[in-house]
């Protein structure tokens, strides 16, 4: 695994950043257009929305920590274990 190989998996992580924050900013505008009293279950399916964007983006740090943690692990095992025992590379010429 290169740095290359972890691109992707970054742009990925900026786009759902992206789209749950315009998904709120979309939700919010229409929330603060919607009469409660006329319309309640839009209002409520709304609100809804908005709480399970905002649990949804709380947990970004935590995966970003987790992802972090597992391609530093990835790569200093990829490190050691790509040496032998004796110091030299493994799968070398003999």
């Amino acid at each position: 695994m290169g740095i290359g190989d972890l691109i992707p998996a970054v742009m990925t992580f900026v786009i759902i950043g992206l789209v749950a924050g315009a998904g709120a900013l979309a939700l919010a505008a229409f929330q603060n257009q919607t009469n409660q009293t006329l319309y309640p279950t839009a209002y409520t399916v709304q609100s809804n929305a908005l709480s399970g964007i905002s649990t949804f983006s709380s947990w970004l740090n935590t995966i970003a920590t987790i992802i972090a943690a597992s391609i530093l692990v990835t790569i200093v095992l990829g490190v050691f274990g790509y040496l032998n025992p004796a110091g030299g590379r493994a799968g070398g010429a003999r």
